[in-house]
């Protein structure tokens, strides 16, 4: 009771525990982790609520996490969304974080864009978005959207979609969705052409890198399919998606049929032939009359991919230049040898010891062009 007169003596004797539950007992710090989200903030005493959040133990972690949640303590924020990456505790810290509610997203969204956050960290956050809801979640995570790492992409679309599901009246702005949504189109037709010079046969460089092209188009339409999805009937627009994807040549037949009926050019003519039962050939000769697509030959799709801003196609790319004696694309090669990108790096490491294995090459030794 706030005008209790032991109000003062109880707090003491929280306070007294709490600092005695500070030991090695793992048990008597998980209890005051919990205890400490239902007092009040001014107690300093919720200085250790910040320690529990970094303890060893899992648990006394998770429990200060929910904590930190229902106290909605604003100098938690920074702790709760490192752990929105840690694998045992980031469903806890998404649900402590959208405890916040509103208040939390501009600052979510920096951190969304935040380049120098882990991405697997930046992954978990769409997630309070979702779980926070309505129009202005959508708005603030509508601007995190054009990510070059696929997968956040996906979870930001992801996530996006389970808001306008759950709320229908959700609105996006239709002139800049559409711009993306052409935008992620040609890009698509780009990469038909690509992975059709790459070719589906070849060393097992070749072969590997071309099922990096069929998963990265596949995601790409996923993608794509999403972001319709903000503009028109969400739960139509992705049951068409799954007909399409499905392997079934009715269900496809449907969904063409379906889309061809609702969607508005030039949306329409750009979509249609990228998921209707067409020959490649076909698409690429739609994609060079109507986008002015080339087709690529093999080396030119290589050369492509080693210019390419993902990592690991680019990683794809140099094993197949490699696993084929292409030394012509060395200048390329050796670009990537200091990568940002760790496996990036290794790999192109691996690819100018092939290419160029004489023995008394120096470390910085160039390829051979």
């Amino acid at each position: 009771r706030p005008n209790s007169p032991h109000r003062a003596q109880a707090h003491s004797v929280f306070s007294a525990f709490v600092e005695s539950a500070r030991g090695p007992e793992p048990a008597y710090r998980r209890a005051a982790a919990e205890l400490l989200g239902l007092v009040g903030t001014e107690l300093e005493c919720q200085a250790a609520l910040a320690d529990f959040l970094r303890d060893p133990d899992p648990e006394v972690a998770r429990a200060a996490i929910v904590s930190a949640g229902r106290t909605k303590r604003r100098d938690l924020i920074p702790r709760l969304i490192e752990l929105a990456g840690d694998r045992k505790l980031k469903t806890e810290a998404r649900e402590a974080l959208a405890a916040f509610g509103l208040e939390i997203l501009p600052g979510l969204q920096q951190s969304l864009l935040d380049h120098r956050l882990p991405l697997p960290v930046r992954r978990n956050l769409t997630r309070v978005f979702s779980t926070v809801g309505g129009q202005l979640a959508a708005d603030y995570l509508a601007g995190c959207l054009q990510q070059p790492d696929l997968l956040l992409e996906y979870q930001i679309l992801r996530a996006l979609s389970r808001i306008r599901l759950k709320n229908p009246e959700t609105r996006f702005d239709l002139t800049r969705i559409n711009s993306l949504i052409l935008n992620e189109l040609r890009g698509q037709y780009r990469f038909v052409s690509i992975r059709e010079g790459v070719g589906r046969d070849g060393t097992a460089g070749v072969r590997f890198l071309g099922r990096a092209l069929e998963e990265r188009l596949d995601r790409k339409l996923g993608n794509i399919f999403r972001l319709i999805a903000l503009l028109y009937p969400p739960k139509e627009i992705l049951d068409a998606y799954y007909g399409v994807t499905s392997g079934r040549r009715d269900l496809r037949a449907n969904a063409v049929e379906f889309l061809d009926s609702v969607l508005q050019s030039p949306l329409r003519q750009m979509l249609l032939p990228i998921i209707e039962d067409r020959s490649p050939d076909w698409v690429l000769e739609y994609a060079r009359m109507q986008l002015g697509i080339e087709r690529r030959s093999h080396r030119e799709a290589l050369r492509d991919l080693l210019l390419e801003s993902d990592p690991w196609l680019q990683s794809c790319a140099v094993y197949a230049a490699a696993d084929q004696g292409l030394e012509g694309l060395g200048p390329l090669l050796e670009s990537l040898v200091n990568a940002g990108d760790e496996l990036l790096q290794e790999t192109a490491l691996a690819a100018r010891r092939r290419l160029n294995p004489s023995p008394a090459s120096p470390p910085g030794a160039s390829w051979k062009t």
